[in-house]
This record gives C-alpha cells, sequence and structure tokens, in this order.
C-alpha cells in the first residue's frame, strides 16, 4: 500500500468535519440480487430497494480555528499568533463526492446538498452476491435506486486494507474523470477577477482566500468486533503526513487547512547600531499622536541634515552621478514638507511565489509556475499613522521596537501546502508613495506616484497551514529620507502617472530590516 502514502487529497472546501456516528445498521440479507448490467465496471450485483439509508452530514467546521464566520478579514478574526478562523461561509459554494481508484477520479461523482447549515448525504450497508459487506452512498433516499444515483465501496478486512484500491473525498470542484496530470489548481491573476492592476500589468496573482483544505482517502473496514451479532463497519482514512490507517472518530473526519497567514507591519525606528534597532527616543509606551510628534521631530531633522550634509545619506557616486544630478537636487530643489503620516503603503507583493497546487496531492507544485504574489491587495492608501510594538530578541526586555507602522487592511490567507520555505528568491516588494494634505487640510490629494522598496530574505522563512504569521519591515529615518529624494528626484510625487510600475524608482533595504516572527 506504499502508493497510497502520497495520497494528500486537497480540497478547496470552505471547511468540512464529517458529521455523524458509524452506522450500527444490520448489514441488509440481498437474497433478490440482480444481475449487473454494467459489468465492465465490475459493479456488484444488488437490490437496492432493499437498502436503509442512514442520514449524515458534514458541517463547514475545520481543524483548529475559533469559528467565527469569514466574511472580512481583521485582526478580531485572526488575533496575535492566532490560527486562522474556522468556519467559512457555505454559500455559493459546491460540494462533491469524488472517487479515487488508485490511478485516476472516477467518472462518476456526486453532487451533495445543502440543509441550512449542514450538507447532506446518505449511507446503507448491503452485500455483494458472494456475501462481502458493501458501503453505498447516496446524495437522496428518495432518488430511483440504481448505479446512475450511488457510490459503491467495498468493506475491507483489516485496516491497511484499501479494498478494490477505491478511496472517497470531498471537494468544491467535480474532479470525475481527471487524473493527476489535470488536477492542478492555478491561483488567478488580478487581471482575472474585475480589477486594473496598475503595478504588474495583469500578471499578479491574489492570495486564494482560505479556501484550500485536505481531506483523507475515506474507506470502510470491518469492526474488529464483527460477528453476526455485531455487524458494525466502521470508518477509516489515510493520514496524509504519515499515510498511516487511522480510525475516524465517531462523530468528524479531521480536515487540514492548507494555508497559512501573514500579516505586514512597517515600523519605524532611528537608526540601527550594528545589527540592533534603536528606538527614537521618547517613543516607547506613548500615544500614537505622540508617537507621531516625536517622528516628525527626527524627520524634520534628518531632512535639514540632508541639505547640509547629503553624504549622511548617499554616497559620493551616487552624489556626483550624471554631473552631480542628485546633489543639485538636494540644494535646489528638494521638498522636506513632509510628514511620517504623509507616507502610505498601496501594496506588498512576493515575488516567484508558486502559484500551482496539485488537487490529489495536496501539495504545493514547487517546480510549476511562479510570480507575484499579493500580500495585501488594497484597495486603498494604508497611512503610517498606527503604532506598533514587537519584541525581537529573545532574552532582554529592552529588545523591543517601538515606532509609526502601518498595517494590511487584510490578513491573507496564502497557499503553502503542508508548509512553504521562503528564502532569497522570494523578496518582499512594497509599493510606497507620499502623499501631502489637500489645500482643506481635510483629505490627502490622490496618490498618484509609487515607490518599489525591495528587501531580501537573509535566512529561510517557513510559513506554516493553519497558523498566522507576522512580518516586519523596519524602516530608519534615513530610510524614509532616501525614500522622499529618489521619489521626487524621478517626478514622482504629485505628477500624472507616466510609467508603470516596474519603471518607478527602487530603494533595497539589507535583509536585517525584515523580521519574521
Amino acid at each position: 500500500m506504499e502508493k497510497f502514502k502520497w495520497m494528500y487529497l486537497l480540497v478547496l472546501v470552505s471547511g468540512l468535519i464529517l458529521g455523524g456516528c458509524s452506522s450500527e445498521n444490520d448489514i441488509i440479507d440481498n437474497i433478490d440480487k440482480e444481475p449487473d448490467i454494467d459489468n465492465t465496471d465490475k459493479k456488484p450485483d444488488i437490490d437496492f430497494s432493499k437498502l436503509t439509508w442512514t442520514k449524515r452530514t458534514i458541517s463547514s467546521q475545520i481543524e483548529a480555528g475559533s469559528n467565527t464566520d469569514i466574511n472580512t478579514r481583521g485582526a478580531s478574526e485572526i488575533g496575535w499568533n492566532g490560527n486562522p478562523s474556522g468556519v467559512l461561509p457555505t454559500n455559493n459554494i459546491n460540494y462533491y463526492i469524488n472517487v479515487y481508484d488508485g490511478e485516476k477520479v472516477e467518472n462518476f461523482g456526486l453532487e451533495l446538498t445543502h440543509e441550512n447549515n449542514d450538507i447532506i448525504y446518505y449511507t446503507s450497508f448491503g452485500e455483494d452476491s458472494s456475501g462481502n459487506p458493501l458501503v453505498f452512498i447516496k446524495t437522496d433516499p428518495n432518488l430511483p435506486n440504481g448505479y446512475e444515483n450511488v457510490l459503491w465501496f467495498e468493506v475491507g478486512e483489516k485496516q491497511d486494507d484499501i479494498p478494490s484500491e477505491r478511496l472517497f473525498f470531498f471537494t468544491t470542484v467535480n474532479m470525475a474523470g481527471k487524473d493527476i496530470d489535470d488536477s492542478i489548481i492555478l491561483l488567478k491573476r488580478t487581471g482575472e477577477v474585475g480589477e486594473t492592476d496598475i503595478y504588474y500589468g495583469g500578471n499578479g496573482y491574489r492570495e486564494y482566500g482560505d479556501k484550500l483544505f485536505t481531506t483523507e482517502g475515506l474507506y470502510f473496514v470491518k469492526n474488529s468486533e464483527y460477528s453476526e451479532d455485531n455487524k458494525k463497519i466502521d470508518l477509516y482514512y489515510k493520514e496524509s503526513r504519515t499515510g498511516d490507517s487511522m480510525l475516524a472518530d465517531e462523530n468528524k473526519i479531521k480536515m487540514r487547512r492548507l494555508t497559512g497567514v501573514i500579516t505586514i507591519y512597517t515600523i519605524v525606528i532611528d537608526h540601527y547600531e550594528g545589527e540592533v534597532p534603536i528606538n527614537i527616543e521618547g517613543i516607547d509606551g506613548t500615544s500614537s499622536g505622540d508617537a507621531i510628534t516625536k517622528t516628525n521631530t527626527a524627520l524634520q531633522a534628518a531632512f535639514t541634515n540632508l541639505t547640509q550634509k547629503p553624504e549622511d545619506f548617499f554616497s559620493s557616486e551616487e552624489l556626483a552621478a550624471n554631473d552631480n544630478a542628485l546633489s543639485n537636487f538636494i540644494a535646489n530643489q528638494f521638498d522636506k514638507g513632509y510628514s511620517i503620516n504623509d507616507y502610505f503603503i498601496r501594496k506588498k507583493v512576493l515575488e516567484n511565489y508558486p502559484v500551482e497546487y496539485n488537487f490529489l496531492k495536496g501539495e504545493v507544485n514547487r517546480q510549476g509556475t511562479k510570480g507575484f504574489l499579493y500580500l495585501c491587495n488594497l484597495d486603498f492608501p494604508a497611512w503610517m499613522d498606527e503604532i506598533s510594538s514587537f519584541h525581537w530578541g529573545s532574552t532582554s526586555e529592552n529588545q523591543i521596537i517601538h515606532g509609526i507602522s502601518s498595517s494590511c487592511d487584510n490578513y491573507p490567507f496564502l497557499p503553502v501546502g503542508n508548509g512553504l520555505i521562503l528564502n532569497q528568491n522570494n523578496p518582499l516588494i512594497i509599493f510606497m508613495g507620499m502623499s501631502k494634505p489637500n489645500t482643506e487640510g481635510v483629505t490627502y490629494n490622490p496618490p498618484s506616484h509609487l515607490l518599489q522598496v525591495k528587501i531580501t530574505p537573509k535566512d529561510r522563512m517557513e510559513i506554516k497551514p493553519n497558523i498566522s504569521h507576522n512580518m516586519y519591515v523596519v524602516f530608519t529615518i534615513k530610510d524614509l529620507v532616501q525614500m522622499l529624494v529618489k521619489a521626487q528626484m524621478n517626478d514622482a510625487v504629485g505628477t500624472p502617472r507616466t510609467r508603470s510600475a516596474l519603471e518607478e524608482p527602487v530603494l533595497e533595504l539589507p535583509s536585517n530590516r525584515l523580521i519574521f516572527k
């Protein structure tokens, strides 16, 4: 049975737990069996009129999570380092039972029905012409009897036996007739979902939402206490990580979420001393308003220092390039009339993210198509007007960063399979800009510019399913100055867009600015 150990059956499911106890219905003694009219499929002879159907349900719950509805995603649903919520809406989602025969998904699958919040199907037990126990699954007991309405399964003699190499599993897409090569999910491009992607021309991919789950191959075996007086059938499944046969819980089959969560925060400090981040003085433990004031004080001092000593912010090569263009710009054209809450973040993207997933194996296709995956596909800017803090070290109580920050307006669920490693091939790109308030001082002028900030991870970062991860991007005051200079010098501030995002100026930050928790 080694070939079944790879069976990580992926389900685009809105969270499932198999409901209902293992049935203790007697196996029907079918004495009036009719010949099988379709012997090519090796279907057993059975008299359906003698079957008694038992109602079962699948509820929209999954393993772990807080069991709150996910209609919009916010901090209250995820929480700090918490698990993604455990329930998804069942509206507008179809559910199917499909069968895998060891090589492909069989041509026939059952579409399940809904009753309130439950997904309904029915089971019954019978015997073939040789007296071997069988299990039948049907969507509605009132449907006409016949093989066009049921799936059947032989009953094994022991846990490690998968009779006739037939397993059943739940999906939200009818996979009937598909083999392994046809079982690829490709994430949607932004341009395919009614968005205007001004950043990558429609070549960016969306995070998938929270609908990727695995279930195990399910099959039936005789109970160890099976006798004429106790005709009981137990439901087993192949544990996806080990391939071991596991007795299903009396009331549920555990589902495994294949999505992880990354929440990205930016945070502003004063500077680094070696690898140690140094906070802006007096900002720890203060209010966001006071933190903005202290950050602006440091920022304005840096703007003044820029005009007096530009070599503190740019190399001599940069300052002298193109006939001293940068030096002349800083001395004669630089506009320092910006505050920290005039900075905004628009999009956050992971580069070279795998966007193909194998439906049957439940695995990320790391060798397949890769692209720009949006982490926070914001429709509006996220202004840097919040305050955040986190403990970046492991020992000292002083190893805490405090600073003005911004965060995503959603908490993206990322397809990760059983775990996904990010490394130097997956830099994080943040699209940033600066915009002053309008003349009334109430709202901001429309952000018509972008600046790419790129950070390449130094170490491997593993995203795990069903876990919320935090990623911090640390900006120093010097970084903010360089951003503003690059944006202004490239006519990026307050001017109509005349180029694509790929032509925007890029500021590359050292890898130690990316902290993964």
